[in-house]
Formats: C-alpha cells, sequence, structure tokens
C-alpha cells in the first residue's frame, strides 16, 4: 500500500481540507516545519524518563538504537493491549485512538506498564485529551457546541 492511500486511510481528509484554504506560503511553512519535525524525541520529567513517538515503536527490540528504527515503524504502527517497551523509559503516542482497545477506554487516554497512548479520541468526537507529565494528570477538553 502506498503512503498516500495509508494516510488517507487514516483520515487525511481534514488535512487536507484545511491545507487547502491556506495561501501557497502558509501551506509550504507548514510542510516545511512536517519535514523538518523529529520523528521522535526523549524528556526527562521528575526524574521519569519518557519516549514521545507518533504511533509506538513498530518492530520493537529493546536493543535497537531509535535511530535505526524507520519512519514506518514511528508513524503507523499500532501497538496491541500487551505490547511491552522499555522498563526504564514510559513511551508515550498517540495515532491508535483508545476506543480501538476496548469499550472500557473510549474517550480515555490508555495507561500500560510501559507505554501511554494519548488518542483518546478527538478525530471520532471524543474529547481531546492532555497528559501533564509533571503530575500525570489527565485533562479533558469539553466544549459546549
Amino acid at each position: 500500500m502506498s503512503l498516500l492511500r495509508i494516510w488517507q486511510f487514516n483520515g487525511a481528509a481534514p488535512t487536507i481540507k484545511a491545507l487547502s484554504c491556506l495561501t501557497s506560503p502558509e501551506r509550504n511553512d507548514i510542510l516545511d516545519y512536517i519535514c523538518e519535525a523529529p520523528l521522535f524525541d526523549t524528556v526527562t520529567v521528575n526524574e521519569r524518563d519518557f519516549l514521545l513517538t507518533h504511533s509506538g515503536l513498530g518492530h520493537f527490540d529493546p536493543n535497537k538504537k531509535m535511530s535505526d528504527y524507520t519512519p514506518d515503524e514511528l508513524l503507523w504502527n499500532r501497538p496491541r493491549l500487551g505490547t511491552e517497551y522499555f522498563d526504564d523509559i514510559t513511551v508515550i503516542f498517540g495515532h491508535t485512538p483508545t476506543f480501538k482497545y476496548g469499550e472500557e477506554y473510549k474517550g480515555r487516554i490508555l495507561k500500560t506498564k510501559t507505554w501511554i497512548d494519548i488518542d483518546a479520541g478527538a478525530a471520532n468526537g471524543y474529547a481531546p485529551a492532555l497528559l501533564c507529565l509533571d503530575t500525570m494528570e489527565e485533562f479533558y477538553i469539553h466544549t459546549d457546541e
């Protein structure tokens, strides 16, 4: 499957529509930003280490260097509920709406032993979620429409 088809399957339409409303320089600025954005980052908060990725780690191997992961492994992965990553660093990602793991997770951040999925399903009508790494407190943005 081509990258364009994968993107379209994963909800490209709203992004394409929004980009089409912009001027060419605005669109180019956004596309340049996306092309230059890192595929992952690490942060330490209150002596706890976090690895931030878009979709977790495809073909995970604890001995594999982060620089050896392909863009596909960082952008299109969908971990299973039982997937375990590192013991000493928590992986935080989105991409997979938490309701895909079961009804009990819909509209909520999902925390496991080694990873946290912060995609509470905003693209599917659920409240956007934020996670404060200082306190691990969850916030949900409810709007009155």
